[in-house]
């Protein structure tokens, strides 16, 4: 089919949907209702035609409702029967139709006693099974009459005011209300500091939330929030105290805690009140209770510490909600329902029976007794009894040890209305891990509305829930005895959503919702805060230099927009333009950069060390043999009649031995024959042989060098600087050497040096710690370049960093430099010739060494 078709067909059953009534019919029928009981449980099996997205609930501890979405249930009715002993007593099958208009198929599950159970579905089946129940072998509780009680008047809604009193025998601290003041639970910390801790369910804190007290042994009382709908008061105490409430007038608007001193806490604590465990007699409470959830929950000592003989405690409890803690519903110990009672309290005690197994060993065996002790302590106040409210029925509960919950909140606020208290998901602690602490639930929502779970919560809970009309979506959970706070943040957090708390009213939206919330409400708190007067801050510097702060302001974004900042060199002031609230911020940050740093005085020995050798061996000899006339010897030929064989210790300017033969030819005289001596030569000695005519002479001139120098150059510059502020010691030359640039010839320098930078940082540890960069130049006219000729520099450089205590010496060195040389100059082939070999070659060996060290010694000088 085409989409637009596809589209037209939709808009039109749109239409016409809108046009029916509220009972929209379904697409899928119940075919049976079933029970099948084995040995350790009863199941109910539900069948239908197809799918079905469905939810499942338990409105008191006897009834279990699955409700079917867009389920018809016909005239299927239920093929139940029961057993004695099974749990499922009645089965019923019902067709209804919910707030949207949708068809519901509904079967109610009767139980014939409390017990735990779970849902599973495959494919068109679900599955309800129930743990069976083995009953205990004891005798039934008997029940005893309750006493009618005193109507106390409407309860309290707000905390309104904490008061202090100081009498001569005892210390009280009054909690005032607006109405009858009936905490739900009396908390004693197990562990220090000492606390004792009063919850107060449906209540608003418009009390101060810290009163200091500081009387021995109250220190201070703390009234907040704990959670959505419970107010704590918790009274820190300076050490542990025995106490008791005061509160004996009919319609009384407060609850006092008295705290005896002297010899009345002595007596009291003789009486049997102390709480410490060991003792015979402890007080429990009553902390879950209310038609909604039709239970009580009973709080008690370990069964280590009830012997078989203990004598009865008393157990006093008040109008309350359901108990935020993990409670287990049970049966009574004979397998028979607890009697019922009004929708308040009545007095029991508690007694140790070793012949019947407890639960945990929480609870050995409940009586109900009007008659039973207090122990010393006054009666509790009567509360009110509303006979036509609904029955509750009383149920002993296993329960961990209560853990102290820090109150959220703080400061000292008081008066007015509630605080409004954006809250975290619930259970988050500060260092980000979660811990619940609600009381177990067990839920299984197949494709649920969200917002009709999260109604579930509101009516489950006594919470008054505002949903965001953005908040849409499905719900898919199967969970079993987890904590209604856990499974109401993971809800929350599967569809993106968050809550916060106003007064007693949880609004729930949408996390980007909150976020773009929270953002307009900062906008809305800069516009504010910047429409606000500007002020002129000026301040002189007296270390710190005015332009360097300017630019450290600027650059760390610490002005608001509509501030400004400069400076006036001449006087080192910094000026701010800025609004009032920012100013004590760049004062206190001036204050931190504008103070004196010590300052490192650098004391440091260079010591240049050098050592050379050389030593040179040469020779140079000459030989000249000639045949002429006048010498009176020529040759026996008419040509060639003369001839000459030159090679003369001297050449031809007369350098040499001999000088020059007058009686030859100019081109007859010629340089030596080999002339391999050493310049600048220490010795020499000279040899020439000749015959009278000068028809042959022989021209021989050896010399020798040998020299040795060493060189010491200590020199000991000192140099104070500021912490991280570099400081530099330069010792050494500048060549100069000559550029042409447009027929322009310009004398320029180039440093050949020994240059050392060194940045000293002091440290908390009184040490200084110094980044060091050496470097050694000089000039090698050995190498030098163009005419005239410009040397070459060479340069030895090292970098690092040392940590050195103050006045301590550090030594750099390595900087080593050690030169051998070499050198024989020789003629080819003849200087091979043994022995004869040394008139054809010479021989220039040099070495030298040279080292560079420095000594560095800092001082911190404050």
């Amino acid at each position: 089919m085409p989409r637009w078709l596809q589209a037209m067909v939709g808009v039109a059953l749109c239409v016409q949907t809108a046009g029916l009534a509220a009972e929209r019919p379904a697409s899928v029928r119940l075919v049976d209702v079933t029970s099948e009981s084995t040995a350790a449980s009863q199941s109910v099996f539900i069948t239908a035609t197809g799918h079905a997205a469905y939810t499942s609930h338990q409105p008191d501890p006897l009834t279990v409702l699955i409700t079917l979405r867009d389920v018809a249930a016909g005239d299927v009715s239920s093929r139940l029967r029961p057993a004695p002993d099974d749990p499922v007593g009645t089965l019923e099958v019902l067709d209804s139709v919910d707030d949207n208009g949708n068809q519901v198929a509904q079967v109610r599950i009767g139980l014939r006693q409390a017990t735990t159970y779970e849902v599973r579905s495959r494919q068109e089946t679900i599955q309800v099974r129930f743990a069976r129940f083995v009953p205990l072998a004891a005798e039934p509780v008997k029940a005893a009459s309750v006493p009618p009680v005193a109507d106390r008047g409407r309860p309290a809604t707000a905390i309104l005011s904490v008061e202090t009193a100081v009498e001569s025998h005892f210390v009280s601290v009054t909690l005032r209300g607006n109405g009858v003041l009936s905490p739900a639970r009396i908390l004693e910390a197990e562990h220090l500091p000492p606390r004792l801790v009063f919850d107060f369910p449906r209540l608003m804190a418009e009390a101060a939330l810290v009163t200091r007290v500081e009387i021995d042994p109250v220190k201070q009382v703390r009234v907040a929030a704990n959670s959505p709908e419970l107010t704590r008061v918790v009274l820190d105490l300076m050490r542990p105290a025995v106490y008791y409430i005061d509160d004996q007038e009919p319609n009384a608007r407060s609850l006092r805690v008295v705290f005896p001193r002297g010899r009345a806490a002595d007596a009291a604590t003789g009486s049997g009140i102390d709480s410490a465990a060991g003792s015979a007699g402890r007080w429990g409470e009553l902390d879950a209770i209310g038609s909604s959830r039709s239970a009580l929950a009973l709080e008690s000592t370990p069964a280590a510490r009830l012997a078989p003989s203990a004598a009865p405690f008393r157990v006093e409890a008040s109008p309350a909600l359901p108990s935020l803690g993990g409670v287990i519903p049970v049966l009574d110990l004979a397998s028979t329902p607890v009697e019922r009672l009004g929708p308040w309290t009545a007095p029991f005690r508690v007694e140790a029976s070793p012949e019947i197994p407890s639960m945990a060993g929480a609870v050995m065996a409940l009586v109900l007794d009007p008659a039973a002790s207090p122990l010393a302590l006054p009666a509790p106040p009567a509360v009110p009894t509303d006979e036509s409210a609904p029955e509750a029925t009383l149920v002993a509960a296993s329960r961990q040890t209560e853990q102290y919950l820090p109150l959220r909140g703080g400061g000292g606020a008081s008066g007015g209305s509630a605080p409004r208290t954006v809250m975290q998901f619930p259970g988050q602690t500060a260092g980000g891990q979660q811990e619940f602490t609600g009381d177990p639930i067990s839920m299984n929502f197949q494709n649920a509305d969200l917002r009709a779970v999260l109604r579930v919560f509101a009516d489950d809970r006594g919470l008054n829930i505002v949903i965001d009309p953005s908040v849409q979506g499905e719900v898919n959970v199967a969970l079993t005895e987890v904590p209604w706070d856990q499974a109401f943040d993971i809800i929350l957090r599967t569809n993106g959503l968050d809550y916060e708390v106003n007064g007693t009213v949880v609004r729930i939206a949408s996390v980007q919702r909150f976020r773009d919330e929270a953002q307009a409400r900062r906008e809305l708190q800069e516009q504010a805060t910047l429409a606000g007067s500007k002020q002129v801050y000026t301040r002189a510097l007296n270390y710190a230099s005015a332009e360097d702060v300017e630019q450290l302001i600027r650059s760390g974004n610490l002005l608001s927009e509509v501030g400004d900042v400069f400076t006036d060199a001449r006087t080192n002031t910094l000026v701010i333009t800025e609004l009032q609230d920012r100013l004590a911020t760049l004062s206190d940050l001036l204050d931190t950069l504008d103070r004196a740093e010590p300052q490192v005085e650098i004391e440091a020995r260079i010591v240049q060390a050098g050592h050379d050798s050389a030593r040179a061996l040469g020779v140079q000899w000459g030989v000249t043999g000639r045949a002429a006339q006048e010498i009176g010897n020529s040759l026996p030929f008419s040509f060639p009649n003369r001839g000459a064989i030159t090679g003369r210790a001297g050449g031809p300017d007369g350098q040499g031995p001999s000088g020059l033969d007058s009686r030859a030819l100019p081109d007859e005289n010629a340089a030596t024959a080999v002339n391999l001596g050493v310049s600048a030569a220490t010795s020499a000695l000279g040899l020439t042989m000749g015959s009278v005519n000068g028809s042959l002479n022989l021209d021989l001139a050896l010399s020798a060098l040998e020299s040795e120098g060493e060189l010491s150059i200590i020199s000991s510059p000192r140099v104070t600087t500021q912490n991280n502020v570099e400081a530099s010691i330069l010792q050494g030359d500048q060549i100069p050497y000559q550029t042409v640039a447009n027929n322009t010839v310009t004398v320029q320098f180039k440093e050949a040096a020994l240059t050392l930078l060194v940045t000293p940082q002091i440290t908390n540890a009184n040490t200084v710690i110094m980044a060091v960069d050496l470097e050694n130049s000089f000039a090698d006219f050995g190498r030098a370049l163009g005419d005239p000729p410009i040397p070459s520099i060479v340069t030895q450089r090292a970098r690092t960093t040392i940590q050195v205590a103050d006045g301590e010496t550090t030594v750099i060195g390595g900087i080593y430099e050690n030169t051998q040389s070499e050198r024989n100059n020789r003629t080819p082939m003849l200087h091979r010739i043994p022995l004869l070999g040394w008139l054809f070659k010479s021989t220039d060996r040099t070495e030298s060494a040279d080292e560079l060290m420095i000594f560095l010694t800092p001082r911190i000088v404050r």
